[in-house]
């Protein structure tokens, strides 16, 4: 019986710090997601939680700074500035809410944009991680 619980305390620690991790570290990298038309979007979100949020393509080309910070199991990028080219303008971005929120659903991350899109608010957008 005393096994079988230092087994579960260990298993529940083990199990805290992989979450804790995956929270703190999973979201550096570089994700990329190609839309019909075509029109190539990037995030790369460095360890110190800054972003730089990219698209180009048809009639699209944006640099945009943005500001990253980890909520539970999602992470919320918030604009900061456009450093090149044309992104939506200033005055339609509530600086306080995030412009895209990332998750996972199982091993598919999801984007959930709901400054971006005005047709489709809250549209979904499956991202790939580059590295």
């Amino acid at each position: 019986m005393k096994k079988v619980i230092l087994i579960s305390i260990i298993t529940f620690a083990i199990g805290i710090s992989t979450f804790s991790q995956t929270t703190n570290g999973a979201w550096i990298g570089k994700y990329s997601y190609e839309m019909p038309g075509p029109v190539t979007f990037f995030l790369t979100i460095k360890a110190d939680n800054t972003i730089t949020y990219e698209g180009g393509g048809v009639q699209t080309y944006f640099v945009v700074q943005c500001k990253g910070k980890v909520n539970g199991d999602k992470y919320d990028i918030y604009f900061v500035k456009t450093t090149e080219g044309g992104y939506l303008s200033e005055d339609w971005i509530d600086k306080t809410k995030p412009i895209i929120t990332l998750s996972y659903t199982g091993n598919v991350l999801y984007t959930y944009e709901p400054q971006h899109d005005f047709d489709k608010k809250g549209a979904q957008i499956t991202y790939v991680k580059i590295y």
